[in-house]
């Protein structure tokens, strides 16, 4: 408990930012002293002509990091600068001036002026150093909030994207549900059942990045489930699932759309014989889905705003670790999905 405490303080200590000022002044001492030492000059020497050479560097470096950096460079004005510059600069120089000479007065010798250039261009490397410092924190700093710009846009589409999804396979459940009833037929207490597992799917177990691909395929199977019921002995559906799918994640909701789309654009289209297939592959850690149906032949070539929607969120969430094929043919309509999953490490 005491190192944990203890550990805590020395990084609060280290984040503080006059602790930070004052090491990197430190610093600054220490290689002005080895950098900028006369040959004639003790190491004492050196490091008091330091630092009585550190309040021209500390004018300089301030003005610059905290006035005409923020107020002039960042913004562009850099005739401002340059000439807000010239003044900042020549104030230092006459102090290190001042300085340079009254250290000669006092030892009754000629003052030699290499020593003045010599601190004159130790300030421009201290100043070059802490603009670096700055304009890279600057730099980290922007990067930091346009990723995270990103991210709450990225979240925000998602989120959006979802909610999309949700009304519409809602919308076209109930249109079963509705049918069932009118009929009074019996099956319709199981139809609110099923119903009722893929609202809790989609309200409580969606509201994450992954779930199990298991889990998105038992919705799949649920939902189909419920078309049979619709569609009755004039559909003819297909489901072959293969490969090891334990430890495998998926985005939620991303097959579904696809199974539905084929049935409100393709068996829903057709009065007479329809028939869906369905061929999902696991190898490794990719997914190959192929999904064909059929579609009444003179009937356009449809997508909705579910499968509008999804190929979105793919572009969202895989980027390069996808690819989609969308056929569209006379008689039958074939989508191709090839998709990078995620591996649950605690599986």
């Amino acid at each position: 408990m005491r190192y944990r405490d203890n550990s805590s303080f020395i990084n609060a200590l280290l984040k503080s930012r006059p602790l930070q000022h004052l090491l990197f002044w430190m610093a600054v001492t220490l290689y002005l002293v080895g950098g900028f030492k006369n040959r004639s000059e003790t190491f004492s020497q050196s490091l008091w002509h330091s630092l009585l050479y550190l309040p021209a560097h500390l004018f300089m470096v301030y003005i610059l990091l905290y006035f005409l950096i923020p107020y002039y460079a960042i913004r562009r004005k850099f005739v401002w600068f340059f000439a807000l510059l010239v003044p900042v600069f020549a104030t230092a120089a006459l102090y290190i001036r001042f300085v340079d000479t009254t250290i000669y007065d006092l030892r009754e010798t000629i003052a030699d002026p290499r020593i003045f250039l010599h601190a004159v261009f130790a300030t421009f490397n201290i100043c070059g150093i802490a603009v670096a410092i700055k304009l890279f924190k600057y730099w980290y700093l922007e990067r930091e909030a346009k990723q995270q710009a990103e991210k709450a846009n990225l979240k925000s589409q998602l989120a959006l994207l979802k909610s999309q999804i949700h009304p519409h396979f809602l919308f076209n459940t109930l249109n079963n549900l509705y049918s069932l009833t009118l009929e009074r037929s019996n099956e319709a207490p199981s139809v609110v059942l099923q119903l009722s597992e893929l609202l809790r799917y989609m309200l409580y177990d969606c509201d994450v990045s992954h779930v199990a691909l298991g889990k998105e395929i038992e919705i799949i199977d649920n939902y189909i489930e419920l078309e049979k019921i619709r569609y009755g002995k004039r559909l003819d559906i297909s489901v072959n699932y293969t490969g090891e799918m334990g430890n495998k994640m998926i985005a939620p909701l991303l097959l579904l759309p696809f199974l539905e789309n084929s049935f409100k654009h393709g068996a829903s289209e057709q009065i007479e014989q329809c028939w869906i297939n369905l061929d999902l592959n696991v190898t490794d850690d990719w997914m190959t889905m192929k999904l064909i149906n059929s579609r009444y032949p003179s009937a356009e070539a449809k997508s909705g705003i579910g499968l509008e929607n999804v190929k979105r969120r793919l572009d969202l969430l895989y980027k390069d670790a996808y690819l989609l094929k969308i056929i569209p043919e006379e008689e039958i309509f074939t989508v191709s999905l090839s998709l990078k999953l995620d591996i649950n490490p605690d599986q």
